[in-house]
């Protein structure tokens, strides 16, 4: 079927959601006041059973996670809503880059960003959606750009392997993104409008309804701009003044959830996220022009069930994508449409032996389906089975903690390794805690890796490797300042390293390289609270060595370079004051140099950033109005992340963001 009569067709598939998804809201509402079920007992007992193991909100039950229970010696950043809201007009990528560790690589805004979590490949970062798999069937990663930062309540980084817990790709480090129910929040509504520099608008519609036993909300969003920046082309002659072309995107989407308790200590849970982009892709500086243009689209849909029983608890969770991805340039005649669709069914179960012991049992499996007219046959399949378990010891009396994982995970082509984790915390003092783990993490080789034609090599091994890693935390309170600080040690080594290289004529991936990273990284943070307000100082610095260990035949002299696009150096400060209704906040980021070549003798420079944020809440018992300032790259800093892609100079975003008050 041609492209355009299918996109055509989204407006029926989205309406048709809307109308299962108030149909399945009502049906459910009336199932619980049919029954009176989720009585105020049921909820004391959920209170007391999962206060030390899951994410709680209002004294219910969300949803239990392998993040919460065995994340035992790992090193986890969490970002709240509120850190979020501040900058919901930015993706996901825009918004880790501004406030996290990880790098970002970026093309420019609303161009493709991918991730680099300590000195591992953009294939090597795990990203879930309430614990579902979002990266590429295709091509094993994830766009940042296409994630946008309102559309989640809470999100976590975790650094260094994880792949007993993940599977593959989670090498360098996972993203989790959740979202959360309120339950007896009443009618809830938010209206924001953001405006900003070179043609930037952004709107969001979210609206809600939270009852004892019952939430529902439905978040619609649109972002767009124009991108016609000016910057130096450093790649002619005087570097004259130019203006970026061909930059425009848009992207607009909707999420929607409806959560019901039922049956004393159970909940239902079922999630909808559908999103369009569009975008114009604009030539590099050593380009005349580009006409070229990438469509995104994709819908996501989460059933998941969880509840309890005595000492049990459990999960069980099913999960479809759909997504399609149309690239066109007329320059050169081409017109590409790749699809994919991904089915996962997983169910996971804990039982908490006793006070210092928690056993888990978990299955997955899933089928993954690609569509390409470059792909052997056009379309491929794969069905892809996981076991997994893990135990937790912990004793409060010894101040000690303890977990161990492993998985197993079986695919059609090739059984990837066995994949255990042990991590150990103890705190010898009650102001210090030490932290240790070793995992085994890998990556299966994705569908253009074994089916693009020519080329694709189906004899591909999975990528594999140990990491370790080895810190301290020390926390201590002085005259009502608190300092924390975070010191870690890690390093990870990964074997049958896929590489795409030439030969033939055409371009062929082989397991030919083996990689090594280690590094220190550092962080140190202040926070005191004053009488009517609080104050924040976070610091970081990561050390980064990512080099390539072995390399094939004809690139043997590259053997312990620095990999390309992986700093050596970064660093971040974070300053939040609050005041009142009044919140300012100071970012400023570092990144180093950069090789653009596996010889490493060509370099991006490092640069600078500093970015100012600024907000002040009016209150009436009527409504609630957030009004918001941010200025970006004050110093209007010249620099580029990806070679020749230039980046934008000082830029300004001005926003409003109303929640009338409809529970008076």
């Amino acid at each position: 079927m041609n492209y355009l009569k299918e996109l055509k067709t989204k407006y029926a598939w989205w309406f048709f959601s809307v109308i299962v998804w108030i149909t399945c809201a009502f049906a459910q509402n009336s199932i619980a006041q049919e029954f009176n079920l989720g009585s105020a007992d049921d909820k004391s007992r959920s209170e007391a059973f999962f206060s030390d193991s899951t994410w709680l909100l209002e004294s219910v039950q969300v949803e239990t996670s392998r993040l919460q229970h065995f994340s035992t010696g790992s090193q986890v950043f969490t970002f709240d809503s509120a850190q979020i809201r501040n900058q919901q007009a930015l993706s996901m990528g825009e918004l880790l880059a501004n406030i996290s560790p990880v790098y970002i690589k970026s093309y420019g805004a609303g161009s493709l960003s991918t991730s680099s979590f300590r000195g591992m490949g953009a294939s090597h970062t795990a990203v879930l959606w309430n614990g579902m798999p979002l990266q590429s069937t295709m091509n094993g990663q994830l766009d940042f750009s296409l994630l946008p930062a309102n559309l989640v309540d809470r999100a976590a980084l975790q650094l260094g392997g994880e792949g007993a817990l993940w599977g593959s790709g989670a090498v360098g480090g996972t993203l989790y993104l959740q979202n959360e129910p309120q339950f007896n929040s009443g009618i809830q509504a938010n209206i924001a409008q953001v405006f900003g520099s070179f043609g930037k608008h952004f709107q969001s519609y979210s609206a809600s309804y939270g009852s004892k036993d019952w939430f529902v909300s439905a978040k619609v969003f649109q972002s767009k701009a124009e991108n016609d920046f000016t910057f130096n082309n450093r790649a002619k002659a005087n570097t004259p003044r130019e203006s970026m072309a061909h930059a425009a995107f848009r992207q607009r989407g909707i999420l929607l959830e409806n959560y019901v308790n039922f049956a004393k200590n159970q909940q239902l849970a079922f999630r909808f996220w559908g999103q369009e982009n569009e975008r114009e892709i604009p030539a590099t500086l050593t380009e005349n022009s580009s006409r070229a243009t990438q469509d995104d689209r994709f819908a996501r849909m989460l059933l998941t069930w969880t509840g309890y029983h005595k000492q049990i608890d459990w999960k069980l969770q099913s999960g479809y994508t759909t997504e399609e991805l149309l690239f066109k340039d007329p320059d050169i005649q081409l017109e590409s449409l790749s699809k994919s669709q991904t089915w996962i069914n997983e169910a996971e179960a804990n039982w908490q032996v006793n006070d210092w012991f928690l056993v888990q049992g978990g299955v997955q499996h899933q089928f993954l389906l690609g569509s390409n007219a470059n792909y052997l046959d056009q379309v491929q399949n794969q069905h892809r089975a996981s076991l997994l378990a893990s135990v937790k010891y912990q004793d409060q009396a010894s101040k000690l903690s303890a977990r161990m994982s492993v998985r197993q995970e079986f695919a059609e082509y090739e059984n990837a390794p066995l994949v255990p984790t042990l991590g150990v915390e103890y705190q010898p003092l009650t102001f210090l805690t030490v932290l240790a783990k070793l995992s085994r993490s890998y990556r299966l080789p994705t569908f253009n890796d074994l089916y693009w034609q020519p080329g694709g090599n189906s004899a591909l091994q999975p990528e594999a490797g140990w990491s370790q890693e080895v810190g301290i935390q020390a926390q201590q309170d002085l005259a009502g300042l608190n300092s924390r600080l975070k010191l870690t040690a890690f390093s990870n080594k990964i074997s049958n390293w896929i590489l795409w290289r030439p030969g033939n004529g055409f371009w062929s991936p082989e397991n030919v390289q083996q990689v090594w990273a280690r590094g220190l990284e550092a962080a140190w943070e202040l926070e005191k609270t004053l009488p009517r307000g609080k104050f924040n100082l976070l610091l970081r610095y990561h050390h980064t060595k990512s080099t390539i260990e072995k390399a094939y035949e004809a690139n043997r002299s590259n053997e312990g370079n620095q990999l390309i696009y992986t700093p050596v150096h970064t660093g971040s400060a974070n300053f939040t004051f609050k005041h009142d209704a009044l919140k300012l906040t100071w970012q400023q980021q570092y990144n180093g140099q950069v090789y653009t070549t596996n010889s490493n003798t060509s370099a991006l420079p490092g640069f600078m950033l500093a970015n100012f944020l600024t907000s002040y809440t009016l209150k009436h018992k009527l409504v609630e109005v957030d009004l918001q300032a941010q200025i970006y790259n004050i110093a209007n800093k010249t620099y580029e992340v990806m070679e020749w892609r230039p980046m934008p100079g000082r830029n300004y975003q001005f926003g409003i963001i109303i929640k009338p008050n409809f529970n008076i």
